[in-house]
């Protein structure tokens, strides 16, 4: 039973870090990055998250 629990943790881990990978060679990871500083850097802010 344990050898079944480690299998499956070690595929999800695989699947886990093959789809980091992917998102990082296919550029989606620095998109969202500068997405992301883009809106932290943004001077005008909302005073509600919702707007």
């Amino acid at each position: 039973m344990d050898n079944d629990i480690s299998s499956c943790n070690k595929d999800r881990e695989a699947k886990k870090e093959g789809f980091r990978k992917y998102l990082e060679s296919s550029g989606v990871l620095d998109t969202l990055t500068k997405a992301l500083v883009a809106l932290y850097e943004e001077n005008d802010k909302p005073s509600s998250a919702v707007e």
